[in-house]
Formats: structure tokens, C-alpha cells, sequence
């Protein structure tokens, strides 16, 4: 083989919107409606707020007993199911609301994860309910322990992300030490209900008017499977085109 000049690619890092956008990819039969709601985070691994944002997202959406799925499945029964994530990276982090429902319910359920959104950054977390968080999370490490695959991971996670070489063997003392003050100030911090992108997937005919609502502009932008960008009124067939017309 010849040496060559490797190329080098610059990328831009993806950003929140400056304002809240909507996004839909319109399913002509569909009968439910998946929704995301979410925007790139800038939270590295080796941050000191990333166990605080572990604890902070249990309660928001990381678990079974978590808020968003207790308001969405037990309170109005609008799905099966509904989670929240907030990643760590060392280039670019997430956040982001998953969930799927019926087509009739989609913007009532927008409507409740952004109001879950602006409580648990504007409201401190009950002591009962952080200790319960917590309790719960440390029964998990505990149990993740018994793995020796975790361990190894662990050994990983500290070389690779240069992480404290007594990141895991403090765990537990920092989890324990988080308080509700510290979770208001990092949901303050990394939960932001006016700069998501809301993403649909679902009946256009059926939910693309009532979830236009959650754009400032009130506009939704529609895109195909691909990925790629289109005006639904532009692409229509037009009246009287038959198939051999088509063909030929």
C-alpha cells in the first residue's frame, strides 16, 4: 500500500434551537403517534454534575416509578410507556422524552411532558421522594456489581474518560450526598423547555394542526423517511394521472 494524505473533516457540534421546532414525518395510517422530544446537551463524562443529572433524570423519566411515566401511563392513560434520557459525551451529550400514543392524545401528551419539563426545574424535589431515588439507585450499582463485565467497564470508563481514579469506588457517598437544591440548580441548568425539537412521527391529517401549537412559529416542517426536508403541498399528485402516464 501507498501513504496518502488522510483527509480531516471538520463538523460544527449540533446546538439546542434557539427557539422550540417541530418536526413530522407524516404516516398516512398510522393509528399511534411516536413522539421525541429533545435537543444535543453539552455534558461531558467526566463532568462533576454527571451523577447529579443521573439522579435528576431517574426521577424526571429514568425509571418505572419516574414523573413522565407516572403522568402519561397511570394519570391519563395515554401510553404504555414513557421514558427520559440525558447522555454524557465527551463530544456531545442528549437529552430527550420518548414515548408512543394514540393519534388522538399526541399534543395532550406534548403538553404534559413540557409541563413536566417546567416543574422539575422550577420546583424543588420533595426530601421523600429524592431519598427514594436514591435508595433505588443504589440498590441498582449494588446489584450491577455482581458482574465482572460491569468491573471492567468500570477500569474502562476511567481510562478512557478521565474519570477520578475513585469515581466508582465514591459512588455511593456522592450519590448520597446530592440534595434537592443541587438538582434544582442542575435541572435549571440542563432541562430546557423552550429550546427542544419536537419530533413526530405519526398521521399528518390527524395531529400536524394541534402540535403546531408547540413551535413559536407555530409552523410544522414535514420530512420523509430519509431525513430529508419537503412542503406536503407541493408534492401531491395531481388530479387524472394514470399509471401509464407515470410508466411512460
Amino acid at each position: 500500500w501507498k501513504s496518502k494524505d488522510v483527509p480531516k473533516s471538520t463538523y460544527q457540534l449540533p446546538k439546542a434551537p434557539v427557539v422550540n421546532k417541530v418536526a413530522l414525518v407524516n404516516r398516512a395510517n398510522a393509528v399511534q403517534s411516536v413522539l421525541a422530544v429533545g435537543y444535543p446537551l453539552e455534558l461531558k463524562k467526566n463532568s462533576e454534575d454527571v451523577i447529579k443529572a443521573q439522579v435528576l433524570n431517574t426521577i424526571l423519566g429514568g425509571a418505572f416509578t419516574s414523573r413522565i411515566n407516572k403522568n402519561l401511563r397511570e394519570t391519563h392513560g395515554y401510553t404504555y410507556g414513557a421514558n427520559s434520557s440525558i447522555v454524557s459525551d465527551q463530544v456531545i451529550g442528549s437529552f430527550s422524552v420518548n414515548t408512543s400514543v394514540r393519534n388522538v392524545v399526541t399534543d395532550s401528551a406534548l403538553t404534559e411532558i413540557m409541563s413536566e419539563l417546567k416543574k422539575i426545574r422550577s420546583e424543588k424535589i420533595p426530601d421523600e421522594e429524592l431519598q427514594s431515588i436514591k435508595n433505588y439507585m443504589t440498590g441498582g450499582f449494588a446489584r450491577s456489581l455482581e458482574s465482572p463485565q460491569t468491573v471492567a467497564n468500570f477500569a474502562i470508563n476511567i481510562a478512557r474518560y478521565g474519570l477520578p481514579q475513585d469515581f466508582y469506588k465514591n459512588y455511593l457517598k456522592n450519590l448520597n450526598a446530592i440534595t434537592s437544591d443541587d438538582l434544582l440548580a442542575t435541572a435549571k441548568k440542563y432541562i430546557k423547555p423552550n429550546n427542544v425539537y419536537v419530533l413526530v412521527v405519526g398521521n399528518g391529517e390527524e395531529v400536524a394542526k394541534n402540535i403546531s401549537k408547540f413551535s413559536v412559529s407555530g409552523r410544522v416542517d414535514y420530512f420523509d423517511i430519509y431525513g430529508e426536508k419537503y412542503d406536503p403541498n407541493v408534492k401531491k399528485v395531481p388530479e387524472g394521472v394514470t399509471v401509464d402516464q407515470v410508466l411512460n
